[in-house]
């Protein structure tokens, strides 16, 4: 009795055994592309600019033409140059996409801005030079985007927000005046937008961005004086107060 038992019993166990499939644990192989993939990205809009540049006085006192006396002001500034554009801009961002959320790019981009420029020698005066035309202005830098939602929420997978370090050089000219203007700027821009995805690699949307700059010290050299009659550039760097405040729209083109 109890041999049958036995057999029973073997027999219950190889028929189990038999309905389940055992295959050998095999290690998944994970592909370069989840870790590292090339970024390119393209986008093109509309940008906003406005810059002011301004030297605080050394005296504060000011020789009135009219009244032909000399005025004391605690807000006297001179070599106060603004400008207010608007225009088309360009700019490409070309990196490395890290664990399919995070990218690192260096950017590159071109903008064209039509404006007026103004200037006044000094704070107190009633003339103001001005003047409307374009500019073109080239801007550069490197920084990072990050895709916080990327296979967690997929209606918003496209989500994303970027920081980069930017510099960007301006060149204007009074050709009424025969007065030129340069500097150098270096600041920050962020950014937000969508993408939707048109193929498994390719993605169009919408981009918005602001940046903040301030120029560079080291730049009297680069001032030029002609009709107002000034034969050196001042004594010590021009520069006090400075500040570009830039905000745009772009359409964007994603490949990665």
């Amino acid at each position: 009795m109890i041999r049958v038992l036995f057999l029973l019993l073997c027999l219950t166990c190889y028929a189990i055994g038999g309905t389940y499939d055992f295959k050998p644990y095999t290690k998944k192989r994970h592909s370069a592309s989840e870790f590292v993939y090339p970024y390119f990205e393209l986008s093109i809009g509309v940008e906003h600019s406005s810059s002011e540049v301004k030297t605080e006085s050394y005296t504060h006192w000011y020789h009135d033409n009219e009244r032909d006396e000399m005025i004391y002001d605690e807000d006297l500034y001179y070599d106060i140059f603004t400008n207010e554009g608007v225009g088309p801009m360009l700019e490409t961002k070309i990196g490395a996409l890290v664990f399919q959320r995070g990218v690192l790019f260096l950017h590159l981009g071109l903008m064209r801005l039509k404006g007026t420029s103004h200037y006044k020698y000094y704070s107190l005066d009633k003339e103001e030079f001005k003047e409307r035309g374009h500019t073109l202005q080239i801007h550069w830098g490197f920084g990072t985007k990050v895709y916080p939602l990327v296979k967690l929420v997929p209606i918003l997978d496209g989500l994303f927000i970027g920081v980069s370090l930017a510099f960007i050089h301006d060149d204007y000219n009074w050709d009424d005046y025969g007065m030129s203007y340069q500097h150098d700027e270096t600041g920050f821009k962020v950014e937000a937008g969508h993408l939707w995805n048109i193929s498994q690699h390719y993605f169009v949307g919408v981009t918005v961005h602001a940046a903040n700059y301030a120029i560079n010290i080291d730049t009297s050299h680069e001032y030029t004086y002609d009709t107002f009659e000034m034969n050196k550039p001042p004594e010590r760097e021009p520069i006090d107060d400075s500040n570009t405040v830039q905000f745009g729209i772009a359409i964007t083109v994603v490949r990665k």
